[in-house]
């Protein structure tokens, strides 16, 4: 991206994702946003898809294809983390109308994003890019799969125990978007989709962690597709146990039923 201005804008203090993002749409004087995660990687290519797509569709989102960088990780953390990225783009059609939008590459002209700010509240990890797609949406604006604008997410390592606390941090966010934003909150939805997801459901429901955490070591070398499968359910434990520990009280609607499903590994997502 030779000639292209880049500046860099540091807070004295971590004041999360979203501010983050605030200060950069404040700061920025193009005409497009751009939006990339710090384990993605871009080129030119896909600034160039981004800005084709927004000429011809000003008045939509472009959310761009995110690929893991290497096709067999071999990292615990990484497997899961690829799983839950090629769900989240299975089965897409390019120019299809999506119903979430992947902040880790996601285009959009100022114009169409208007006044919105991130909600600053919603710090850590997760759901920053639900509140980006609930609020827009509800605007009117559409978010469509563009996948010639495509990047590589980094295959770099991840202890599960950070990722259980980064999926605690997700919880949290979730909860702050059904208190904060009641009029979405229908919105978001965890779907089983085949039986045998419903059985480990059932069976992880009834396991503590330390006893899901065991048997996932034990499988990991003998049978891996089982051991990842068995961590993502840890880290739905670990989504559920953040979203329980917000304020209950201030919450009427249970956020299970509705048209969005939002790619998180987990098997249900309870508000009570």
């Amino acid at each position: 991206m030779a000639g292209r201005r880049l500046a860099r804008i540091r807070h004295p203090s971590n004041r999360g994702r979203s501010a983050a993002r605030n200060s950069a749409i404040d700061r920025a004087q193009g005409e497009i946003l751009w939006f990339l995660d710090d384990d993605i990687l871009a080129d030119a290519h896909s600034l160039d898809a981004h800005l084709e797509f927004l000429v011809a569709e000003p008045g939509s989102g472009s959310a761009g294809w995110i690929e893991w960088e290497h096709p067999k990780p071999t990292d615990p953390g990484s497997r899961v983390q690829r799983r839950s990225l090629l769900r989240t783009f299975r089965g897409l059609r390019p120019l299809q109308e999506i119903p979430f939008c992947p902040t880790g590459n996601f285009a959009i002209r100022r114009d169409a994003l208007g006044s919105f700010r991130f909600d600053e509240r919603i710090r850590g990890y997760g759901f920053e890019d639900f509140d980006l797609y609930a609020r827009l949406r509800g605007q009117g604006v559409r978010f469509v799969f563009n996948r010639k604008a495509r990047v590589l997410h980094q295959d770099l390592p991840a202890s599960l125990a950070r990722m259980e606390q980064r999926q605690r941090e997700a919880g949290r966010n979730a909860r702050i978007m059904v208190d904060g934003y009641p009029e979405y909150c229908a919105t978001i939805r965890i779907d089983l989709r085949t039986p045998r997801e419903r059985l480990f459901a059932t069976v992880t429901n009834a396991c503590t962690l330390p006893w899901l955490r065991r048997l996932a070591r034990a499988t990991r070398r003998i049978r891996p597709t089982l051991s990842t499968t068995l961590d993502a359910w840890i880290l739905g434990q670990a989504f559920r146990d953040g979203f329980r520990s917000q304020d209950l009280d201030s919450v009427t609607a249970t956020p299970h039923h509705g048209p969005v499903r939002i790619a998180f590994l987990i098997p249900s997502l309870e508000a009570a």
